[in-house]
């Protein structure tokens, strides 16, 4: 079988089945396309032709394909499954990075990596901004420590990470913040 392609569904699905598959590079397949004459509109009926009469003239010339060993495909499926994981667990950050911004933006900014093990302990312990309104910089270094993080920031500086951003009036414009014509206030 010539096909236009070396992976896929498709290419396992034959090989797997026993037959021989000869890939044929796209750019190798248009570069013999005048040998059968004037370039017509393209149609599959006759590029099925012009490939299985290109593998009859020059197949002894291209490379077999051999069946794909089955800890390939067995590491193969994992990999997939891992990225899977990944793509699963990057989704619940955002989710979570989300409901933090609504919900409480200090408790997101307290740790680095909102993923992390320390970050997500903290966010265990203390889930809203009511339940670590108590919270002080010895207890913050004391839960730091039990849970061997070695951030190398005091405790000081993390509470105030977590602490809510002021409140301005209603009404009032940060300096920072872009005006209606896109550009920031001096």
């Amino acid at each position: 079988m010539a096909i236009e392609t070396t992976r896929g569904l498709v290419v396992d699905r034959l090989l797997a089945a026993g037959h021989p598959v000869i890939p044929v590079h796209p750019n190798a397949f248009n570069a013999v396309r005048p040998r059968w004459g004037a370039a017509r509109a393209k149609s599959d009926p006759g590029d099925s032709f012009k490939l299985a009469d290109y593998l009859r003239t020059d197949g002894h010339q291209l490379r077999t394909l051999a069946p794909t060993l089955p800890e390939t495909l067995e590491l193969q499926a994992l990999t997939r499954q891992r990225t899977d994981h990944i793509e699963a667990r990057i989704a619940a950050v955002n989710q979570l990075a989300a409901l933090l911004d609504e919900h409480w933006p200090g408790g997101k900014t307290v740790f680095a990596s909102l993923d992390s093990d320390i970050a997500l302990a903290f966010l265990d312990a203390y889930p809203t901004p009511h339940a670590a309104a108590k919270l002080t910089a010895a207890r913050l270094e004391a839960f730091c420590k039990r849970h061997s993080y070695f951030g190398n920031r005091p405790g000081s500086v993390l509470i105030e990470r977590c602490a809510p951003p002021p409140r301005r009036p209603p009404g009032s414009v940060s300096r920072s913040s872009p005006n209606s014509s896109g550009f920031r206030h001096n």
